[in-house]
């Protein structure tokens, strides 16, 4: 290899590292505009939260809640409190939650479907109660797990 030939290996070198360079600092900026993108979007979710929060509240009042749904929510809670020894459920896996909702609705599904009375104390109905309280809460846990549940000052 001659001089010259040498000199322009160098150079060619040498643009080839400006552009690696120039390709680096593409890639950062994309980056950061990922992330910001990223916080974009969580701020607009807390806002969309915090509007819908503001649609629930009605002049200042407070959203009445149906009796059904209080009854429900009142399941709710007692199949937690009787599964508290569980430990809860902020570290289970999305797929774990998914296939005890699918479970629950799956037996929820062969019960209802079958003949039976209906009456205050049919235990067919009370284990429909508690088979859609469980429904409810591994929908609630997935749900609270990805962090769409907001808890507001003051709420218990």
């Amino acid at each position: 290899m001659n001089d010259r030939q040498f000199e322009s290996l160098m150079f060619n070198l040498g643009q080839l590292q400006e552009e690696l360079r120039e390709i680096r600092i593409a890639v950062e900026q994309l980056r950061e505009g990922e992330q910001s993108i990223k916080n974009g979007v969580s701020e607009l979710k807390l806002e969309e939260r915090m509007a819908l929060e503001k649609l629930a509240m009605k002049e200042g009042r407070e959203l009445k809640v149906r009796p059904e749904v209080k009854r429900m929510a009142e399941e709710m809670e007692k199949q937690l409190q009787a599964n508290e020894h569980k430990g809860g459920w902020k570290d289970c896996g999305l797929g774990f939650l998914l296939e005890e909702l699918k479970k629950n609705l799956d037996v929820l599904e062969d019960v209802a479907y079958r003949p039976y009375i209906q009456g205050a104390n049919n235990p067919v109905d009370f284990y429909i109660r508690k088979k859609c309280a469980n429904i409810n809460n591994f929908s609630m846990m997935i749900a609270d797990n990805f962090g769409k549940l907001m808890v507001r000052k003051g709420d218990g």
